[in-house]
């Protein structure tokens, strides 16, 4: 089931939908994300700016029912000539699970983690932060001190999702990212909270049976995998809600602004993040549609 507002879909109601709505788009998006339609409409709204018709979204609620959807409803709505296309995070797919890929041009990951990693732009929070702040570009620069907070911020989290990752892979009943940003960054500084993966892995141990030394070897196992993958910026491997939170912590500690709202922070980077780290998503669409016509 999936609600939308005050309404509740079923699958089956969703198809319902799908089969409604198709007609008004020349591409049919079918997002894991329910509830963030508006988000990935600005989006592709940014992206695309008009080329297509794009009149709605279909948030399907996770990646199984993301791959139930493209199985069912494949890659071009045959009435309407529309394409279908399945954009899915990449998670940690591509480190632990290749296999379970769907490897089909219509069905993109994204090479990040999920879509709000990409929202983490230096310009865009700074342009955010100067209408907040009342403040001249230099002097907001100065003030955030971006790259010390992203540098510290993923060095720290990189460590934290490569056991997740490990945990993921060899450890049934421990939960991972689901702890949520909140259980190892402290919303004082907008960092890692003190003595929270030392808890994490003593839990990890305690609950697998796994030695430390095991885990630490197979941490840098696929440490090395994505390295080999993505080089060794590890942003990708990130979860964009975790910087999120991180970000926003930040800035209040940082800059001693009591009164942010960190939706509608959330939702300035939305509009303003640098819309090309997502061309690669761009051209296989625009491909995909030439081939179409």
């Amino acid at each position: 089931m999936q609600e939308y507002g005050d309404l509740i879909y079923s699958d089956d109601a969703n198809a319902a939908r799908y089969f409604f709505l198709r007609t008004t788009n020349d591409i049919n998006f079918f997002v894991e994300d329910k509830d963030k339609e508006y988000e990935y409409e600005e989006i592709f709204d940014r992206m695309f700016e008009g080329k297509y018709r794009i009149n709605s979204i279909f948030g399907v609620g996770g990646k199984e029912q993301l791959k139930d959807r493209f199985h069912e409803f494949g890659v071009c709505d045959p009435e309407s000539n529309a394409i279908n296309i399945y954009l899915a995070d990449g998670d940690f797919d591509i480190l632990l699970t290749p296999s379970a890929m769907i490897h089909n041009q219509n069905f993109i990951y994204l090479k990040a983690y999920n879509i709000e990693t990409y929202y983490i732009d230096e310009n865009a929070i700074i342009e955010y932060l100067r209408g907040v702040l009342k403040l001249r570009k230099k002097e907001v620069k100065t003030l955030l001190n971006f790259e010390s907070w992203y540098d510290k911020i993923v060095d720290q989290l990189s460590l934290i999702f490569l056991t997740h990752c490990f945990v993921q892979k060899y450890c049934e009943g421990v939960v991972n990212v689901q702890k949520g940003p909140g259980f190892f960054i402290d919303e004082k500084t907008g960092f890692e909270r003190q003595g929270s993966y030392d808890k994490y892995i003593n839990e990890i141990v305690e609950i697998s049976g796994i030695s430390l030394e095991q885990i630490t070897t197979s941490i840098n196992e696929i440490k090395n995998t994505y390295i080999d993958i993505y080089g060794d910026d590890f942003l990708y491997l990130l979860c964009g809600k975790y910087l999120l939170f991180s970000l926003y912590n930040y800035i209040l500690g940082k800059l001693e602004k009591k009164n942010l709202d960190s939706k509608m922070l959330k939702w300035d980077l939305i509009r303003n993040f640098d819309i090309s780290k997502l061309n690669y998503l761009k051209e296989t669409v625009s491909e995909l549609i030439s081939i179409s016509n």
